[in-house]
């Protein structure tokens, strides 16, 4: 067994909870079948968004592993925190979980090896948040978080194969695929996955008593509302299916992402109280996590809406996956890899970007099919309890952490010092090495200067 550092997102599942963020969701499904291999784990995990209520960190203390939730950014953000931590634990092998976290990995001062997890092409979630805010600052900030990853990480895992190649492309610009790692597998598939366990669901009121009849067909939104949310073809759609059939209704959970997309749920909320429709649509905003599984049971039809950009075709969606398991039917735009997935196993619906005339007329389909509705729900469950679950998809992982190496350009540096890659003993320009100071300086000064 070996003696893990991991940094992470919180809060967790397991945590008590009003919001639980895909990034928390990410870092259980890494640490949680690790810990039942019986490894030795640190976590430092960063609350997501922060948490100024409560202390600057809180260490707990569990079996065979110590969890550190570190609710102030700025102690996060503070790289002598990191470092003592490390020098204290003294691990045998480093894991990032989350870009952002995994940032700081590659910061300390180790010569451990390093599995690096990019939970989303991080590049093109800072191009769709620049063209949302008008301006290309998060190009700025973004690439210095994942710089710093893929210059340090030994071996990585990506969320969607398309990402895989996206960051195959990412290496190959730094030197990374060169003659020492021809036959070196650097990248691996992990996609976003579910525990085991079966879920049951809360009990507590249904949330369609007083609002919603057995008869009316009420549609799903579980989660935060991102800058690729298409919230027009959403509000759209709903509206136009609404007019022809008067028991469509929409139930909403999550909301804005503070720190990162406040303006989407903002806007959907505004389209919906100018509608004739607005009593129709009920947004219970961020509810404790412990209640969420209580809506995938108690309504008719899951629902994921994108617009095309590149962070839909490489990323993935958490939403969907969960909202499956408990057996709820599922409609999504089509782009995503899991959304590709549902369309040629017939796990659900799908239809094109941008296409409320289309979006109106699945939903009134499906709702006229109650007994075909029923059965896909169930086959999509079957499936991603056979192919989405923690066990299932960190096989790869699990197996490396028996015996964890450098990669083999850094096993074999001494002897091979032609092999240059950019140094990055620490993340801020004035710090790093050459060619990363140089680089940054680059999109700083051509960005700076522009709008989106």
């Amino acid at each position: 067994m070996s003696k893990i550092m991991a940094w992470g997102a919180c809060p967790l599942p397991i945590d008590n909870t009003s919001k639980l963020y895909g990034l928390g969701h990410r870092t259980w499904h890494f640490i949680q079948p690790l810990l039942e291999e019986g490894h030795e784990i640190l976590l430092v995990a960063v609350h997501i968004p922060g948490d100024p209520e409560k202390p600057p960190f809180e260490k707990i203390v569990k079996d065979h592993w110590t969890y550190y939730q570190v609710n102030h950014p700025e102690v996060f953000q503070d790289l002598s925190f990191h470092q003592r931590l490390y020098d204290e634990f003294q691990p045998e092998v480093l894991l990032g979980i989350n870009t952002y976290p995994a940032s700081f990995a590659a910061r300390i001062k180790s010569d451990k090896p390093f599995w690096a997890d990019l939970n989303g092409a991080l590049m093109t979630e800072a191009q769709a948040k620049s063209h949302k805010i008008g301006s290309n600052e998060p190009v700025i900030e973004f690439w210095e978080q994942e710089l710093a990853v893929i210059s340090k990480g030994d071996i990585f895992s990506t969320v969607s194969i398309p990402q895989k190649y996206m960051l195959l492309g990412e290496l190959a610009t730094l030197g990374r695929l060169n003659r020492l790692t021809i036959d070196y597998e650097f990248a691996h598939w992990i996609p976003n996955s579910i525990e085991e366990k079966e879920v049951i669901r809360p009990d507590i009121p249904s949330f369609r008593k007083g609002w919603a009849t057995d008869d009316d067909f009420v549609i799903l939104w579980s989660g935060g509302y991102n800058t690729w949310t298409d919230i027009e073809t959403l509000f759209n759609g709903l509206s136009l299916a609404m007019n022809e059939h008067p028991g469509i209704k929409f139930l909403s959970t999550g909301g804005s992402l503070p720190g990162h997309d406040e303006t989407t749920y903002q806007r959907f909320q505004e389209k919906i109280q100018a509608s004739p429709h607005k009593d129709k649509f009920r947004l219970l905003g961020w509810i404790p996590t412990e209640e969420v599984p209580a809506t995938w049971f108690d309504c008719d039809l899951g629902i994921n809406i994108d617009h095309m950009n590149y962070e839909t075709l490489t990323g993935a969606r958490n939403r969907l996956i969960h909202m499956m398991k408990t057996g709820l039917p599922v409609l999504t735009t089509l782009g995503t890899e899991i959304s590709q997935i549902i369309q040629d196993n017939r796990l659900g619906w799908t239809f094109k970007v941008g296409e409320s005339e289309s979006l109106k007329e699945s939903i009134l389909n499906i709702s006229q099919n109650r007994d075909e509705l029923k059965k896909t729900g169930l086959k999509g469950k079957e499936y991603i309890y056979n192919h989405f679950t923690y066990k299932v998809t960190t096989g790869e992982l699990r197996e490396w952490m028996q015996n964890p190496k450098p990669c083999p350009h850094r096993l074999n540096h001494a002897q091979h010092p032609g092999i240059q890659t950019v140094s990055t003993p620490n993340l801020l320009p004035s710090e790093g090495g050459k060619p990363l100071h140089d680089m940054i300086n680059y999109l700083k000064t051509k960005y700076r200067k522009t709008k989106a």
